[in-house]
């Protein structure tokens, strides 16, 4: 069995950016991604498919207590929080935005600037240490000098730039 349990969902229009996080977390710590899975998404080796949200009483009777979980979702319920918090000695969540307050241990934000989270009773980490990169774009080989041999450059922020980044990023590029 996994040492950490990671959850997620992919498929459809949703989670491909949650997706693709959870299974560089997984590879690095040697964890198991489960992912509630809405229509196709990209399946491979360390992927498990259950409807954790839809069932979490599955999920529970299938770990034990003392298994970490860590969760990444916009679809999760303050509900299904509460009930893995009741269960497992340590939850987890990955939040890019302070989307409520959540009843877990830690809240992880991976990007460069933090909303105020005024409200959460969790432990709040985050910032450029808790960036999550998979390991293709770490092992890259760095490049002295870009602006000469740049001529394509692909810019993606997931589903929503809330920090505008996109317009301060263009000009500098």
């Amino acid at each position: 069995m996994a040492e950490l349990v990671i959850l997620t969902e992919a498929g459809g229009s949703v989670g491909y950016g949650h997706l693709m996080r959870c299974r560089a977390i997984a590879d690095a710590a040697d964890g198991e991604l489960r992912v509630q899975g809405y229509g196709a998404y990209p399946g491979g080796d360390g992927i498990r498919e259950q409807a954790w949200m839809n069932h979490p009483e599955t999920l529970i009777r299938e770990l034990p207590s003392t298994c970490p979980v860590l969760v990444d979702s916009y679809l999760a319920t303050r509900e299904v929080y509460e009930l893995l918090s009741r269960h497992f000695d340590r939850v987890a969540v990955i939040d890019d935005y302070d989307r409520m307050s959540y009843p877990v241990d830690l809240l992880i934000n991976p990007g460069l600037k933090l909303p105020p989270y005024r409200e959460q009773t969790a432990t709040v980490v985050g910032g450029r240490e808790f960036v999550i990169l998979r390991d293709a774009i770490r092992r890259q080989t760095p490049k002295s000098d870009y602006a000469c041999i740049m001529k394509n450059v692909l810019v993606t922020f997931g589903g929503s730039d809330n920090w505008n980044m996109f317009d301060r990023l263009v000009p500098k590029l």
